[in-house]
């Protein structure tokens, strides 16, 4: 499932999509996150930090990258103009 932001004091971005992953179509079925591959972590205790380092992260889930054969399995519709009385609907792919 996807929304739409907006936030028209932004001087970049006015209008973004966000993602629902933990979305479900029905009760029992799984959602996106659900599917998530299981890995150990790879930060260490929090306690074991001797440097800490602040960063932004704004947009980082744009920077996710999905496997060829499953990329035709992630799209969006968008419109081609947010502004317009009449946007036309565009289909976007996730790469």
């Amino acid at each position: 499932m996807s929304e739409v932001v907006i936030r028209a004091e932004a001087e970049t971005t006015e209008v973004r999509i966000v993602f629902d992953m933990s979305c479900r179509a029905r009760k029992s079925e799984e959602s996106l996150n659900d599917c998530l591959r299981v890995r150990p972590t790879m930060t260490p205790l929090i306690l074991d930090i001797k440097i800490a380092l602040v960063g932004d992260i704004e947009k980082a889930f744009l920077k996710t990258e999905v496997i060829p054969n499953d990329r035709k399995c992630v799209r969006f519709l968008w419109f081609d103009d947010t502004h317009s009385q009449n946007p036309k609907i565009v289909v976007y792919r996730s790469t």
